[in-house]
């Protein structure tokens, strides 16, 4: 870990629980000495220009995929025991625990909660379809599917706490939900942020079905993605564990593959050895599984082989569901920095999954 101290220059934009600021400082690497921060406001309170601020920028210096922005630990206080932040919670659950943004909150299932009886009873979600992503850009191209097809249906994410564990990060996040595109935010585990908190992926399951009433759920992580280049050191992992989660509160489990043509990583050419390990070691549960229209026909030789040899086509219901490109809701995605034009392949694969869950939406 890298923290500096730097001073803040510019508040270029903010927005709901975020801010984006540039710093200066000549503790940073590299001759420029200003930078782009994050600013989590409803962790840290908000800054002014001139404050002095404490910035963890060890991303930014290596260079990594969740770089792109150092981030704000601290803003010194100006005058002795003035209190910089307190937003006056009693909420005594909490999350990011036992580090220094420990933040107490209200968990939809907390003693205290007006919906503890109702999630203390719960067990099932009756049938929910609910559709398991690997990366927070799936959850967008799955819920255009599914809003073409069903406009009406209330939608919530389970946002997960393997990715980003703040879900103001996620601009897309921000455009959806004010498009109604995805109509609530649930964040589980040490995940913080969403319209909804909950311990853990079973209670933001039953919450979505009990307490928000909705039609159908995407669960997924948020944004940022590890991997090791080993067989089970990723984070694809997780599709098996929600499918394990759907099916044994008696939901509809439903896949959504990761294939590509244009990852120039031989791993992820084809479907991912992500989807293929999630779903052939770790989920316990029969999913449905939607294959995309593919044209190409080396590429569709493939991927049937991939999921042939992996064992996947007998353990799970697999559907071929064509996956014309959906209404966009004004919301135009990127997966890992390549649009639609780059990576057709997958973006149907996600738009396939959507059009499979919408068929499960009952009415």
């Amino acid at each position: 870990m890298r923290l500096v101290w730097g001073i803040v220059k510019e508040i270029y934009h903010q927005e709901d629980d975020i801010a984006y600021i540039a710093v200066q400082s000549a503790g940073f690497s590299g001759e420029n000495h200003l930078r782009p921060a994050l600013l989590y406001t409803q962790l840290l309170g908000m800054c002014k220009p001139g404050d002095k601020v404490l910035v963890n920028c060890t991303a930014l210096d290596l260079r990594l995929g969740t770089g792109g922005y150092d981030f704000v630990l601290a803003i010194q206080n100006t005058k002795e025991n003035q209190v910089l932040f307190d937003n006056q919670k009693l909420d005594n659950s909490m999350k990011l625990r036992y580090t220094p943004l420990q933040s107490n909150t209200a968990l939809l299932e907390d003693e205290a909660s007006f919906y503890h009886e109702l999630l203390a009873e719960a067990d099932s979600i009756s049938g929910m379809p609910v559709v398991a992503c690997e990366l927070h850009s799936q959850v967008f191209l799955v819920a255009q599917a599914i809003k073409t097809q069903k406009p009406q249906a209330k939608l919530a994410y389970i946002y997960t706490d393997q990715g980003a564990l703040l879900a103001s990060i996620s601009k897309n996040l921000r455009q959806a939900q004010k498009q109604k595109l995805i109509d609530w935010t649930i964040t589980a585990g040490q995940a913080l942020g969403g319209d909804f908190e909950v311990q853990n992926i079973y209670t933001g399951l039953l919450a979505a079905k009990h307490v928000l009433q909705a039609d159908l759920a995407i669960i997924a992580i948020g944004p940022g993605i590890s991997g090791t280049a080993t067989k089970f050191g990723h984070g694809g992992v997780l599709v098996g564990e929600y499918v394990n989660a759907t099916a044994s509160l008696g939901g509809i489990p439903i896949a959504c593959l990761r294939i590509s043509e244009a990852d120039k990583r031989r791993r992820h050419q084809g479907v991912s050895h992500h989807s293929l390990v999630a779903l052939s070691h770790i989920a316990l549960a029969c999913s449905h599984i939607a294959i995309p229209e593919i044209k190409d026909e080396q590429v569709k030789e493939k991927v049937f082989a991939q999921l042939d040899e992996s064992g996947i086509l007998a353990k799970h219901i697999c559907h071929e569901f064509a996956s014309t490109k959906p209404d966009s809701f004004g919301l135009e995605v990127l997966s890992m920095g390549r649009p639609y034009s780059a990576d057709p392949v997958f973006f149907e694969a996600s738009y396939a999954a959507g059009y499979l869950a919408a068929s499960f939406i009952r009415a």
